[in-house]
């Protein structure tokens, strides 16, 4: 969604390739089980960073 909310939203559920991080929202679902992305925000006061780590795609 483009427009503005009151609040940042911090989701999933859409998959990504990476982090997605917008004015009012940040997408964090990289299909780590799929891809072996796995990422995370980090919220310290008013600084935001997207923590990102690689491992191995899930095998079944």
């Amino acid at each position: 969604h483009p427009g503005l909310y009151p609040k940042v939203i911090v989701h999933g559920h859409t998959p990504v390739p990476e982090a997605e991080v917008m004015a009012n929202r940040v997408n964090v679902d990289t299909l780590a089980w799929h891809s072996g992305t796995l990422s995370a925000l980090v919220v310290d006061g008013a600084e935001k960073r997207i923590l990102t780590v690689e491992g191995r795609p899930f095998q079944s």
